[in-house]
């Protein structure tokens, strides 16, 4: 029986950043700061901005997403818990729907952490299948790879063009070093 993960002082994390109602760019925006202001991520940095179909049964409007990179002291359930309160605190009513919402926050990878739980899995399951979570994770760190060790850029290069991913421009996006740009 494999022992339960132990996570360090800090760990490097990547979280999925969308939106698809309302002032999508405000909304990921103040998602991102909060998270940095707040003490939750340090060594913040951010994605382009890309723009996709939604995925799922549901139809509804485009989705921008990105991806927030960082450091964490915290757990992957005291971090989980910062991001649904942020999510929350921008309008999301219910996790785990697939239709419209203001804000999507997920958990993409904390370190090489594995881990499964009914509240929580690292890395997220669909990390692999999603373009809109490859393009701009591969864009924020080329080398990365899971936890099994498969390079995120070479399933990445497979998508690539699939899934109607689109760079999405948009001048008051702050990109890279969101300290930086305030």
């Amino acid at each position: 029986m494999p022992s339960a993960p132990v996570f360090g002082p800090e760990v490097t994390v990547y979280l999925g950043l969308g939106a698809n109602v309302g002032d999508r760019v405000a909304a990921l925006l103040a998602a991102a700061r909060e998270l940095e202001t707040g003490g939750d991520l340090q060594s913040v940095h951010l994605s382009s901005l890309y723009e996709t179909d939604a995925v799922g049964p549901v139809p509804q409007g485009r989705f921008l997403n990105a991806v927030i990179g960082g450091r964490t002291a915290l757990s992957p359930f005291e971090l989980l818990d910062r991001t649904e309160t942020i999510e929350r605190r921008l309008g999301r009513l219910e996790k785990g729907t697939a239709g419209p919402r203001p804000l999507d926050v997920d958990i993409l990878l904390y370190g090489d952490a594995q881990l499964r739980s009914c509240r929580l899995t690292l890395p997220h399951p669909e990390v692999e299948h999603r373009e809109f979570v490859l393009a701009p994770l591969t864009e924020l760190a080329p080398a990365l790879h899971l936890p099994d060790g498969r390079s995120v850029a070479e399933l990445h290069a497979r998508l690539a063009g699939t899934q109607g991913v689109n760079h999405y421009e948009c001048p008051e996006w702050p990109g890279a070093d969101l300290s930086r740009r305030r």
